[in-house]
């Protein structure tokens, strides 16, 4: 699991970016995000977009904000691809005062 660098409490709509490259074959996209969601689930998350990551369309970012202190938080993203396969990745965002 990837593990981002601590975010302060007062941050709001940090982006953070999955990037999905090296799951995907060949030619194979990103086609939607199906979600993008927090445990514990006191961290606000933005709306996820299809971006650009290795490859043209291969990697999601979201925003974080207003997380707890000394808490840390798993973000779990799911995607549907342009072969129709349904991947699901998380990462470790952990809250801290600075």
């Amino acid at each position: 699991m990837i593990t981002f660098s601590p975010m302060n409490p007062e941050d709001e709509a940090v982006p953070f970016v999955l990037d999905f490259s090296a799951l995907l074959a060949a030619g194979e996209t990103i086609a939607s995000v199906t979600s993008a969601t927090a445990a514990p689930g006191t961290i606000a998350v933005g709306s996820p977009l299809i971006v650009d990551g290795a490859r043209s369309h291969c990697a999601v970012q979201f925003t974080l904000g207003r997380g707890q202190v000394n808490v840390g938080y798993t973000i779990t993203v799911e995607v549907v691809t342009s072969q129709n396969v349904t991947l699901a990745r998380s990462c470790y965002v952990p809250v801290r005062s600075v």
